[in-house]
């Protein structure tokens, strides 16, 4: 699980450079064809529920984990 959490923050990391070169008017850094945002989605949408099911992470911890992946959702849309 803790593997895929650390895959889920690396392509977050690299979402987010590529919507702030977006931002940045950098249109040619950011292409849409680079990103398949449905991926990421299914793929957030993955480890939600990877990590709701775990019995080894707290409540505490887990309730801010999902917030964490949530906010990268909601940044994507």
């Amino acid at each position: 699980m803790l593997v895929g959490l650390n895959r889920l923050i690396a392509i977050a990391k690299e979402v987010e450079e590529k919507y702030r070169a977006k931002k940045l008017g950098d249109n040619e850094v950011f292409k849409s064809a680079n990103i398949n945002i449905e991926s990421i989605y299914l793929y957030i949408e993955n480890t939600v529920n990877i990590v709701s099911s775990s019995a080894e992470i707290g409540p505490e911890t887990k309730a801010r984990a999902i917030e964490y992946i949530e906010n990268i959702r909601l940044e994507l849309a």
